[in-house]
């Protein structure tokens, strides 16, 4: 009898052990740890430098600060993502300028992604504005404004519910947004995003939307000078 009570409590401990980590609390990463995989986090996370976030739930958005560095993969956002000036932000890319696409990750951004880039002009040692975005679905769009100088970033391979709006951007390189002949390591092309919605772009230049294929469109012809609307098929 007694050792039947043994196996029991045991048996309990290690089901309590195998639940799911909830981090009630907005997380701080790195600073204040990193949320392992599995777990979900319900009071939104606030990146203040290199986090690396594989297989996690993040419950009230993303703000990637100036001189964070974010790797999200393979997880689910719900308050969606904003990336503020000398921010870098990878959605199933390597993080640190790279922007590789990571082979089999997806993710999904409920709320859209806000990349703000700001002038340019980084007095964060090791910080810029950068941002790659692979192969996840997007509910709510992008949006992009500011100064990209020293970055590429690619946007790629997503599936988009929501428009693209890009105003005052400046990109002295380029920023590529669906071309498959493009690749930032020179084996993954940029394959085209599918959006539900509209590419709109104001006041912007060295963009290159090519392969991007629009779907339920219901904007009309803009008549406001220096704004392009991009129809992909």
């Amino acid at each position: 009898m007694t050792l039947t009570k043994g196996r029991t409590r045991i048996l309990v401990f290690v089901a309590v052990l195998a639940l799911p980590v909830a981090l009630a609390a907005e997380v701080h990463c790195p600073s204040g740890g990193t949320p392992p995989p599995g777990s979900t986090v319900t009071g939104g996370l606030d990146v203040d430098g290199t986090c690396l976030v594989d297989h996690v739930t993040v419950n009230g958005g993303i703000t990637v600060e100036a001189g964070g560095h974010l790797q999200f993969t393979n997880g689910t956002v719900n308050g969606g993502i904003v990336d503020l000036p000398c921010g870098e932000l990878d959605v199933n890319a390597l993080t640190g300028g790279s922007g590789s696409p990571i082979t089999g990750a997806t993710s999904t951004i409920n709320g859209g992604i806000d990349l703000e880039a700001g002038n340019g002009v980084c007095t964060i040692g090791g910080a810029f504005s950068d941002a790659d975005i692979w192969t996840a679905q997007i509910n709510g769009g992008i949006s992009i404004t500011g100064a990209y100088p020293i970055a590429f970033p690619f946007i790629c391979n997503n599936k988009i519910k929501g428009n693209i709006g890009v105003h005052n951007v400046t990109v002295p390189l380029e920023f590529y947004i669906g071309d498959p002949d493009r690749s930032p390591d020179g084996v993954h092309g940029c394959t085209g995003n599918v959006i539900s919605g509209a590419f709109i772009m104001s006041n912007s230049s060295t963009l290159d939307p090519k392969r991007d294929r629009l779907v339920e469109s219901h904007l009309s012809k803009n008549p406001c000078p220096n704004v392009e609307r991009f129809t992909r098929d």
